[in-house]
């Protein structure tokens, strides 16, 4: 895969992660549909990446449930189901970063959920301070809240924050406020 005491190869490289993830490897599962998505040593083919996700998310590989999330929030190789790719981008966010700017997109651009720019701040400074997208978005969000707004958001980052550290994220349901105003509460499925 990086050259690392031998000739770089992708396609190589993806045989034997293609391997790992068939024997069971949750993490393998996960790169395999990376490599799908994104053409890394086999064509591009977003439609075989979701099986691979979908694998690698039922044992819990947080980096993979918030691909699918992506995924299924577009209709990208799959279905469209905003509910399920929400959820997926939920639970993933705990530990895959990347998952709490796609939240704050949705709670910018009233995606799903209701339009919320304080949660939508919140959840950038969450997420990976050197991305690019994240830094735009921050600075897009600052010119239309004020300053009482940007203090509640760092609260309310400090919150989900401290429940991601604390284990408190109920990993089985959650009401949401839906972008038609109406509350839901939805079950998470494997």
């Amino acid at each position: 895969d990086r050259g690392e005491g031998v000739h770089r190869n992708q396609a190589k490289a993806f045989a034997w992660y293609l391997k790992a993830a068939q024997g069971g490897d949750a993490q393998a599962q996960r790169v395999v549909g990376v490599r799908y998505e994104f053409g890394m040593g086999t064509p591009a083919d977003v439609r075989q990446a979701i099986p691979w996700y979908r694998k690698a998310a039922s044992q819990g590989e947080r980096e993979a449930q918030g691909r699918l999330g992506y995924d299924l929030m577009r209709g990208d190789g799959v279905d469209k189901d905003q509910e399920q790719g929400f959820a997926y981008l939920m639970f993933s966010s705990v530990a895959f970063p990347y998952s709490q700017y796609l939240l704050a997109k949705c709670y910018a651009d009233g995606v799903y959920v209701s339009r919320d720019l304080v949660q939508a701040y919140a959840r950038c400074l969450l997420a990976p301070p050197t991305e690019k997208k994240v830094q735009d978005l921050m600075s897009t969000l600052k010119k239309q809240i004020n300053d009482d707004q940007i203090k509640e958001a760092t609260e309310l980052a400090a919150r989900i924050h401290k429940q991601d550290q604390d284990g408190d994220f109920q990993s089985d349901a959650m009401t949401l406020t839906l972008d038609k105003g109406t509350s839901v509460t939805m079950k998470f499925e494997n």
